[in-house]
């Protein structure tokens, strides 16, 4: 079937995404803010082309970086700080993979890869922000490959955004902190019924702008924690 498709699937719809991640992204600024005076940057030098800012919080910008050798390189620089709020990457054409160990030792609370040619997030590229992230935002990049398997083990990912990229399939999703899930405009097709089942504490999914035509319904009777959503 090939037009616009509703389902009563359980999914709550999202309308209200702007009002809701701008509140959980400032509550979670001000909490890392309290502690920013103790924070600094490494020497502006030895991260050359990422740039670090200290203004409410840490953040670390590297946009600029040309492959993945210069940005792994990077992060063996020293950092007196390893806990930052925010990685950001704005309109970088050089790298196509998150490398397993990437950050080094370097924990974010963000992520936000935009208009990149990101394709493969690796395993282990996330691993020292298992504890700290609670945003990831991926949007205008060619990213087909994502550790969701190891989603529960992000144990403050309260929003997971995957805008206009190239995701084909899900496997079967477990998380207790998830509250926003958003995946518009990518190329699903297929979903099996206890895709989100596990998604204990899921208030939004926004899968709008996909190819999803046969979708399997056997096991959505059983989720009372979303209500419906509209899938093209």
């Amino acid at each position: 079937m090939n037009g616009s498709i509703l389902l009563l699937l359980c999914l709550l719809l999202s309308t209200s995404r702007g009002e809701e991640e701008k509140d959980t992204l400032q509550t979670s600024r001000t909490s890392l803010t309290l502690k920013s005076q103790e924070m600094s940057c490494p020497e502006a030098a030895d991260i050359m082309p990422c740039v670090c800012k200290h203004e409410e919080a840490l953040s670390l910008e590297c946009s600029g970086v040309a492959d993945e050798a210069q940005l792994r390189q990077v992060f063996r620089a020293y950092f007196p700080t390893t806990a930052f709020y925010e990685f950001y990457m704005d309109g970088n054409k050089g790298v196509r993979v998150l490398e397993d160990g990437v950050f080094g030792s370097v924990s974010f609370q963000v992520l936000q890869v935009l208009n990149s040619a990101l394709e493969t997030v690796r395993d282990d590229a996330l691993t020292p922000s298992l504890r700290t992230l609670t945003h990831i935002n991926v949007a205008d990049s060619p990213l087909a490959v994502f550790p969701f398997h190891r989603l529960q083990e992000f144990t403050l990912l309260g929003s997971m955004s995957l805008l206009n990229c190239d995701v084909h399939s899900l496997p079967p999703l477990s998380s207790a902190s998830l509250k926003h899930l958003y995946l518009n405009a990518n190329s699903i097709s297929h979903l099996t019924p206890d895709v989100f089942s596990l998604l204990t504490a899921v208030q939004n999914i926004d899968l709008t702008e996909n190819h999803l035509t046969d979708i399997e319904t056997g096991k959505w009777s059983r989720c009372t924690h979303f209500r419906e959503n509209l899938l093209r």
